[in-house]
């Protein structure tokens, strides 16, 4: 499936720069690669070495080099690693050699060699690191060991690669009580209880203490006993901090006032206070105590953190008051006050108050400040102006010679050639690797090779990484656009919805699979497609399926379509549902006679990532609108007007 998947994706090239060879060299090239690839998996070396002297100079006759070298590692061939690492230093492969090598080394104790070999700029690794800290100390480099500590004291299990390296650290008397103890401390606060408790038989004096902790985090309700918690040291100041935190979990308050006092009795260290105080500020915000979080951020710019204010702002806005929601904003830093999205919202603020905020310019200022931006609070504003949106596109034409010479660059002509043999995720980490030092016109012209090819989501991805934001052409393809009009003509969606969300879901990634199990250029859940298919009388045979474009798109725009007509056409709700799922947007909406306004409930969504991909959809239904030459409203009337 995948080599016939990468062959379709690249179908547009032969209209495209290609590698200046002439097509009956390239087929024998290819024809000798697969050859010479196939004797290799059968270790017929004469065969091997036969189809490899056919290659010429074609781009991947080091991935065959690699391979061959790769398969003698343990002869240790140091002479023709050295050769190749000469031969291709600036390659991707190089690198991954390297890495195989090192690997070899360390456990056949060559610590000699793993010196010589190790690169920590590109052997980054945790455990080639430790393997590298052992070699140096094995080869007589005992400065090493001052550099162990920090690996050691983690709070959780490291690399068994590791454990060498740690025991000539135990060994030379440089591990303490006061280590021990804060690993353990940092293993509490990252949930490794198990860890903890191994890590507690490796105490002494403290080992009363870690018991005590362990009982804290058994029953938090303990730290209230305050009695228990009197002595003034660092690891009782720990406990009280762990066992209050976690207390905050179901009793914020009351982990608020047993703060309060431990704070009058103990004098903490101001970053363990601080996490402290955070911790019971979130949840005093997370369960309803708005009033009291606001109150302790009034008086601590310390905990004003901008994830704080952010959540605290959203809990006050969710419950209609443009008063308090006033009074919040107050909160926010310049930083803040400066973010779009809370002028935004200092805007709207004013208007429902009808009065100027400290801090914000009019209502009408801020408006016409924002609506400059191709941004969710950009084109909100336009439409409370009544503006034409400001899309900012600056895309340009390559000049040809340059798109040639960007095609012609070795680690290009490697990514395609992987690609055509459908190698997917060795042609991006080559993509990747090749571009990685483009300047800004040749990255531009990297994006466009990539759209010319069919390579939508590595050209999306060009862009982002060379901060290209205004090259709309490319971060905004027009992919399959037959399949998506025929789509749109089936269901009645507007084409740009559609687009909108695949681009949304998988940047146009016909093989993406999400850790969930989405699948394809829609990133359609298994279980979805199949019921889909059922009620739109879809054949649909099975998973592999999902990642044949026509396919997809057909059934992510028949569910989409499902979606609109559960939620009576609003656009907003069937994102937020492709999203987070249909029953948990029912659960967001409001109770009937408490309604928020369409703004204010896309603000208020619970999750972030629900948030984002609802306000991303819509802004990209307005692009896409242009890129077709379709205006599109950002918000119908009929959806501006609406209260969810």
């Amino acid at each position: 499936m995948a080599t016939s998947l990468a062959v379709a994706l690249i179908s547009p090239i032969s209209a495209q720069p290609l590698p200046n060879k002439g097509d009956a060299e390239l087929a024998s090239h290819r024809y000798h690669y697969q050859k010479a690839k196939a004797a290799l998996a059968q270790k017929d070396s004469k065969r091997f070495k036969e189809h490899l002297g056919q290659l010429g100079n074609y781009p991947l006759r080091q991935y065959l080099e690699f391979a061959e070298l790769r398969g003698r590692l343990n002869d240790l061939p140091l002479a023709d690693i050295d050769q190749f690492l000469e031969k291709y230093a600036d390659s991707f492969l190089a690198g991954r050699l390297r890495t195989n090598l090192l690997q070899v080394l360390a456990v056949r104790n060559k610590w000699a060699e793993y010196v010589r070999y190790y690169d920590h700029g590109t052997n980054d690794s945790l455990e080639l690191h430790c393997h590298s800290l052992t070699a140096r100390i094995k080869t007589g480099d005992k400065s090493a060991l001052d550099e162990v500590a920090p690996l050691w004291d983690v709070g959780k299990s490291q690399p068994d690669a590791c454990d060498p390296v740690f025991t000539e650290w135990q060994k030379a008397g440089l591990l303490s009580q006061e280590l021990v103890w804060s690993r353990f401390n940092k293993a509490m606060n990252r949930g490794e209880v198990r860890f903890a408790q191994y890590l507690s038989n490796k105490l002494t004096t403290l080992k009363p203490k870690a018991t005590l902790y362990l009982q804290v985090h058994q029953n938090p309700k303990l730290i209230t006993q305050r009695q228990r918690f009197k002595d003034q040291d660092l690891p009782t100041q720990h406990i009280i901090a762990y066992g209050i935190k976690r207390l905050s979990r179901d009793l914020p308050t009351v982990a608020l006032t047993n703060w309060q006092l431990y704070e009058a009795q103990q004098l903490f260290p101001d970053d363990l206070m601080e996490d402290t105080k955070l911790t019971i500020v979130k949840r005093l915000i997370r369960t309803g105590h708005k009033d009291k979080a606001q109150e302790l951020l009034s008086y601590s710019h310390t905990l004003r953190q901008e994830e704080v204010v952010d959540e605290l702002l959203r809990e006050v806005l969710a419950e209609g008051d443009w008063a308090k929601f006033a009074e919040a904003l107050a909160l926010l830093d310049e930083k803040g006050r400066q973010n779009e999205r809370w002028r935004y919202w200092a805007a709207r603020a004013q208007e429902a108050l009808e009065q100027s905020l400290a801090g914000f310019p009019s209502a009408e200022e801020i408006y016409q400040e924002i609506a400059k931006n191709r941004s969710f609070y950009g084109f909100m504003s336009a439409d409370k102006l009544k503006q034409t949106y400001s899309l900012v596109d600056e895309s340009s034409s390559t000049d040809p010679q340059l798109l040639q010479e960007v095609a012609e660059q070795p680690g290009m002509q490697r990514s395609y050639e992987l690609w055509l043999m459908g190698n997917i995720q060795e042609a991006r980490a080559e993509w990747l690797h090749a571009s990685r030092n483009m300047d800004e016109k040749q990255l531009i012209a990297a994006g466009q090779l990539a759209q010319d090819w069919g390579w939508y989501a590595t050209g999306i991805q060009t862009m982002i990484n060379g901060n290209l934001w205004n090259e709309l052409t490319v971060r905004f393809p027009l992919a399959y656009q037959e399949e998506v009009t025929k789509v749109a003509k089936d269901t009645q969606l507007e084409p740009t919805f559609i687009y909108a969300i695949a681009r949304q879901e998988s940047a146009f990634d016909a093989s993406a699979r999400s850790r969930v199990g989405a699948m394809g250029l829609m990133q359609i859940m298994p279980k979805t497609a199949q019921f889909t298919a059922q009620k739109s009388g879809i054949k649909h045979s099975g998973v592999n399926d999902l990642l044949e474009v026509e396919h997809n798109v057909r059934l992510g725009g028949h569910y989409l379509n499902y979606l609109m007509g559960e939620f009576n056409g609003n656009r907003i709700l069937a994102a937020a549902a492709y999203n987070a799922g249909p029953h948990r947007v029912n659960r967001w909406l409001s109770p009937q006679g408490k309604e928020k306004p369409v703004d204010v409930w896309i603000e208020t969504i619970p999750f972030k990532e629900t948030r984002q991909y609802v306000q991303n959809v819509l802004c990209f239904s307005v692009i896409y609108g242009y890129r077709l030459g379709k205006p599109t409203s950002f918000l119908s009337e009929a959806e501006a007007t609406r209260y969810l």
